[in-house]
């Protein structure tokens, strides 16, 4: 269907030179432990990102949408066979405008949102490409031009990022075998470890996304919510088809995952601190791309958010 959108790409340069992180690091490696595990680390390639615009009027009536793109230099691009990028897109708050997005300092990508029910309220994105990771932290501003009277509300947005695997084909969408394939692919920690969806017992989708209990979108079902209680770390992430790489998002704030069917997979990280004032609070996710080691994921968790290793409860009860 993508093929089929109206698209448009919104790309950012300097000179001549597309602004996205291309560096490689990497350092030598010789010692074992924890010093290897970090060398490991560090020779992973940088991502790159971009930003493109897709408008979606023809088919939902929506307008343009905005994605952020995130490309993994260490799976080969084979055009028509294995596309090595996939896409992040506000999925809530609808109704953002692109205002501009930008390279800072150290290859911090920034992407600038308004919301258009609150047009005097701004939503900064920093993308920090690292050794195989994405650092997303978004902060609220204020418009100056919409008056000194305005202020940022109490009760921020609600984001959701959606991480959509649909043109990561041939590494991490299920193409060409039917959606549960990816189901198998997708996986959360519980008190057993790294743990496949496909293991765990799924609801029936709710009624309001139009699937009846006959549907095959319900057998199984499609999607699933994971809440805080179902994983001992906020952890979602999918496996790509050779079994060679992963992708995951680690938030600690979360309360919740999800993986649904663009196919995608979510991680609804909150506004924290919880307390203090609206200017000062962050929206935080990290994204991985790495090799398919579930060790080496939870040590850069534990390393990058200690405090997503706080949560103690065992109990798995996935939701439709």
């Amino acid at each position: 269907m993508l093929r089929a959108m109206l698209g448009r790409s919104c790309l950012a340069f300097l000179g001549a030179s597309i602004l996205c992180a291309t560096v490689l690091a990497g350092a030598g490696g010789e010692e074992s432990g924890e010093r290897k595990s970090s060398e490991a680390w560090a020779n992973l390639p940088l991502p790159r990102i971009g930003v493109r615009e897709e408008d979606h009027a023809p088919f939902s009536g929506k307008g343009i949408a905005t994605y952020i793109w995130i490309q993994m230099p260490q799976i080969p691009l084979q055009w028509g066979t294995v596309h090595n990028v996939f896409d992040i897109n506000y999925e809530e708050p609808w109704g953002q405008e692109l205002l501009g997005s930008r390279v800072l300092e150290g290859g911090v990508f920034e992407v600038r949102h308004r919301l258009t029910s609150q047009p005097h309220l701004i939503l900064v994105s920093e993308l920090t490409p690292g050794p195989g990771k994405v650092k997303i932290v978004v902060r609220p501003e204020l418009d100056p031009a919409m008056g000194a009277d305005k202020q940022l509300p109490e009760d921020l947005p609600r984001l959701n990022m959606c991480v959509s695997l649909k043109r990561a084909r041939g590494c991490f969408d299920f193409y060409p075998d039917q959606f549960p394939e990816i189901i198998g692919r997708c996986f959360i920690f519980t008190e057993k470890g790294r743990t496949f969806l496909d293991s765990i017992p799924r609801g029936k989708i709710d009624k309001r996304y139009g699937a009846s209990d006959d549907d095959p979108r319900n057998n199984p079902p499609w999607i699933a919510r994971y809440r805080s209680g179902s994983f001992t770390v906020p952890i979602i992430g999918v496996v790509s088809r050779d079994r060679q790489h992963l992708i995951a998002l680690a938030s600690y704030t979360s309360n919740a995952v999800a993986q649904a069917w663009a196919p995608c997979i979510h991680n609804f990280s909150e506004w924290a601190p919880k307390d203090a004032p609206p200017a000062e609070r962050r929206w935080r996710m990290n994204v991985y791309i790495m090799p398919n080691d579930p060790d080496m994921l939870l040590e850069r968790v534990a390393k990058d958010m200690p405090d997503a290793f706080k949560l103690q409860e065992k109990r798995v009860s996935p939701e439709g």
